[in-house]
């Protein structure tokens, strides 16, 4: 009797290798998946994050190049004027700096031209730019790297632009809107 008692309380543990032999039994997710799955998984996992965090970035890089910024060097010399200085000239400085800052406020207030044409040369484009000046059009000349640029107008808003290249479009098929 007394073996038949002990038999019985390791019965439970019969019975798991039974039906683990019978694949019964229960296994995890990660279990079931093989080792190359589970990189592929952990690879598209990565993926995905990396994604979201990445358009995150654009998104708040977008945000701060449309911010103007003054550099730190145009405001120390607003700030500290040198002593030494004799009045007529710190005033004629004074002057030549606000000059610079109405510059860079009108390149700030006027964020969009249109661009005509660009070329190799600037004298290509100071010729183009006196075609249309001749035809009543202002054009400006704008070096850009290895490029020069012969652009049309100043607008406030991307919208302003749209109606005026619809009328420079009849003689320069290519030209587009651009940020300045």
């Amino acid at each position: 009797m007394q073996k038949q008692q002990q038999l019985e309380l390791f019965s439970y543990q019969q019975e798991k290798r039974r039906s683990a032999q019978r694949g019964n039994y229960r296994r995890s997710f990660f279990s079931l998946i093989r080792g190359q799955e589970k990189a592929l998984l952990y690879t598209i996992v990565f993926l995905v994050v990396f994604l979201v965090a990445f358009s995150l970035g654009v998104e708040r890089g977008k945000q701060s190049a449309q911010q103007p910024r003054l550099s730190s060097w145009d405001t120390a010399e607003l700030i500290a004027p040198p002593a030494e200085e004799k009045p007529e000239k710190l005033i004629e400085k004074q002057v030549q700096q606000t000059e610079a800052l109405t510059e860079e406020a009108e390149k700030i207030a006027f964020q969009y031209t249109i661009q005509v044409a660009s070329f190799k040369t600037e004298t290509a484009a100071r010729k183009e730019a006196e075609r249309l000046s001749k035809r009543g059009i202002e054009a400006r000349v704008m070096p850009r790297g290895d490029f020069v640029l012969v652009c049309v107008g100043n607008f406030f808003k991307r919208e302003e632009a749209k109606i005026r290249i619809a009328e420079l479009k009849k003689i320069y098929h290519d030209c587009f809107i651009r940020r300045l």
